[in-house]
């Protein structure tokens, strides 16, 4: 069972650190967009969701390292 855990486990810190990588490209689409002068509100709005994804899965991660049982 250990070892499944710890695969659960992996497995949600791979999706973060896609996650993170996928914030950091979009924050730089933001960036480009704001210097540009376009309207960057549509990719603040998915940067919010992005967020918001990788704080659910973070919360996730702290939740199923206290108790495996609660994922």
């Amino acid at each position: 069972m250990a070892g499944a855990t710890e695969d659960r486990l992996d497995a949600l810190n791979d999706l973060i650190e896609e996650g993170e990588q996928h914030r950091a490209e979009q924050a730089a689409l933001v960036a480009t967009q704001a210097l540009c002068g376009r309207d960057a509100a549509a990719a603040e709005a998915e940067l919010r969701e992005i967020d918001d994804a990788l704080t659910a899965l973070r919360m996730r991660v702290a939740t199923f390292a206290g108790n495996p049982r609660h994922s």
